[in-house]
């Protein structure tokens, strides 16, 4: 008789909003008293759960690996050529016990790949973090940020600070001359707008 499991549902809701928002076909499934989504894109398809206790993982593995690898062999869906992934979540710290666990399942290539994610915080952000590797790349904000290392690190900055205070340390920045000190007092007064900012 398998023990009963328990799905960490605020974390599995999460990640399932995060594939379906990311252009997947997502579809609740359970099996072997197992919560789990199973979602399909046009390049991968994953089975995703996750669970309270971080040692619930390596014992729900196998029902996921059996139900992706079914889904991959279904004949129905034509050519097809996709990937498969289990991804396990979970937001515990796993014991040093299972942690070894979860490292070998993790590079556990047989069949389909598995993706084990630890100490994931319940936010879109931390979910989609989790699940970046089976997520389309993001269309770059504007084509100076492909080429231009300042405008990409300006772009995620302003993310979660102020848009004047990055401008200006973005403007003191690229005023210095490479050849010759910073202007220290200007770097300074630019550390500080930010350093204030993020104690807001």
């Amino acid at each position: 008789m398998t023990p009963p499991f328990e799905t960490d549902i605020e974390l599995l809701k999460l990640a399932r909003q995060v594939l379906a928002d990311s252009g997947y076909r997502v579809q609740d499934s359970m099996c072997d008293d197992i919560y789990y989504v199973i979602a399909e894109d046009t390049d991968n398809v994953v089975a995703v759960t996750a669970m309270l206790e971080g040692g619930d993982l390596i014992a729900v593995e196998p029902v996921l690996g059996r139900a992706l690898i079914e889904r991959l062999s279904d004949t129905r869906v034509g050519a097809k050529r996709w990937d498969g992934y289990v991804i396990l979540l979970t937001s515990a710290t796993p014991t040093s016990e299972t942690s070894q666990g979860l490292f070998d399942l993790a590079y556990n290539l047989i069949n389909v790949r598995r993706l084990i994610r630890v100490r994931v915080k319940p936010t879109i952000a931390d979910v989609a973090r989790s699940l970046r590797p089976v997520l389309p790349l993001t269309v770059a904000v504007s084509e100076a940020v492909l080429t231009d290392p300042l405008a990409s690190l300006a772009e995620r900055m302003r993310e979660s600070l102020v848009t004047a205070a990055v401008s200006s340390a973005m403007t003191a920045f690229r005023a210095s001359d490479p050849g010759d000190e910073f202007d220290r007092e200007a770097i300074d007064s630019n550390r500080d707008e930010l350093e204030a900012e993020l104690d807001e």
